[in-house]
């Protein structure tokens, strides 16, 4: 729910959403909400973020051609 309060809030789509998630929850939130979801396996694995539509060990390692591929993914 508090990702869709936001998008809601922000007037943004659903589908033009990319949420980065640390937690199985947190992955499952982001999707249920409509966005696509990047994975930082920090805490858990990427075995366990299975869930998202993809998987980073860092936060350096998403960059705005990824968020581009995975928002134009969703259309």
């Amino acid at each position: 729910e508090p990702y869709t309060q936001i998008m809601q809030l922000l007037q943004v789509e659903p589908a033009n959403s990319v949420v980065i998630e640390d937690s199985v929850n947190g992955v499952r939130s982001g999707k249920a909400a409509g966005a696509r979801v990047i994975g930082l396996s920090a805490t858990y694995s990427a075995n366990d973020l299975s869930e998202a539509d993809i998987c980073v060990k860092s936060l350096n390692e998403i960059d705005v051609n990824l968020i581009n591929s995975l928002v134009d993914a969703a259309h």
